[in-house]
């Protein structure tokens, strides 16, 4: 029986977390078919995850929980390739962002003298255009990695009966990680710059952070699966987050610009969720709630189109790839 997921293996250790069987579909009514996909949970407890002894019973057909599990693993795995296995490890999560603020905190605040609307001298300039990045490099991130999501893992897709709509969803959690650790870093220069004040609002940041899931797994959904039918998508993304992050008020006030480039802000999803950010994060002030609810519905119908043409063009897809 051919296998599900097969991680590298850790010698003398079968089931354990360098070595979860998964093991793939083979005909209807039989273990191992797609109404009862028979899956090998280690009775190990796995880094990160913890004590899932007992799963079993509980993974035994192609349900919400298969997925949720199947997730999981993918997350790990990638997780542990992207940052565990590098020499400096979750160091470039940190390292990254920090790079790119202090580059453009000394071009735009140093050199060209642009400073925060709410705030004078270069740390409030630097929490400005941190709490900008946040969702932007998130965003970003995801687009790039769900370009590449459906090839990478191309073998489980032609050989196997793999629930591929999990792929999308595991580039847009490991996009929360980056996220988490530069909001810290925010939230500690935020913090010094206003001499160790706490605003309560900044409870609402884990909801900014759904709204931003919600529309980069919207995103996922649409270019995960045309960049199997367009192969130059992946290297045409570089250019267009590029373009996009100077054409949003990320690195600028909005106020800077002339009045038909401030109107057409209001129809650009990135400076709307930017906007959020910087409302609750420098200001301690509630986000325009009304404009936000707008957006969340138009995040609703950009993932359930996304979802609708991903399942109708993956069995095609597999071909392409």
């Amino acid at each position: 029986m051919s296998s599900f997921i097969a991680p590298p293996t850790s010698p003398g250790k079968p089931g354990s977390y360098n070595n979860p069987e998964i093991l793939a579909p083979t005909s209807p009514g039989k273990p191992g078919s797609y109404n009862n996909p028979e899956i090998r949970v280690p009775t190990t407890r796995w880094k990160g995850i913890g004590d899932i002894t007992g799963l079993q019973d509980m993974l035994k057909k192609d349900t919400l929980l298969h997925r949720l599990y199947l997730i999981k693993v993918l997350f790990w795995r990638d997780f542990e390739s992207h940052y565990i296995q590098n020499r400096l490890g979750l160091t470039w999560v940190v390292l990254n962002p920090l790079f790119i603020v202090l580059l453009y905190t000394f071009v735009f605040a140093v050199v060209l003298s642009i400073r925060n609307p709410q705030g004078a001298g270069t740390y409030s300039y630097a929490v400005f255009l941190l709490s900008g990045m946040i969702p932007y490099l998130a965003i970003s991130e995801v687009m790039q990695t769900s370009s590449a999501c459906l090839s990478e893992k191309k073998t489980l897709l032609i050989k196997s009966i793999f629930p591929a709509d999990v792929l999308p969803v595991v580039a847009v959690l490991l996009s929360v990680v980056g996220e988490a650790v530069t909001l810290s870093m925010v939230l500690a220069v935020a913090v010094y710059e206003h001499h160790g004040d706490i605003k309560l609002l900044w409870l609402l940041i884990p909801l900014l952070v759904l709204l931003r899931v919600l529309f980069s797994l919207g995103l996922a959904w649409w270019i995960s699966i045309l960049a199997v039918f367009i192969p130059d998508l992946r290297q045409a993304l570089g250019l267009v987050t590029s373009a996009w992050m100077f054409l949003t008020p990320i690195l600028y006030p909005l106020e800077t610009g002339p009045a038909n480039f401030r109107g057409l802000q209001d129809y650009n999803p990135l400076y709307i969720i930017v906007a959020a950010y910087r409302s609750v994060i420098l200001q301690g002030a509630w986000p325009d709630m009304r404009v936000l609810w707008w957006w969340v519905l138009i995040f609703v119908g950009l993932n359930v189109s996304g979802y609708w043409l991903f399942k109708k063009l993956l069995p095609r897809a597999k071909d392409f790839l």
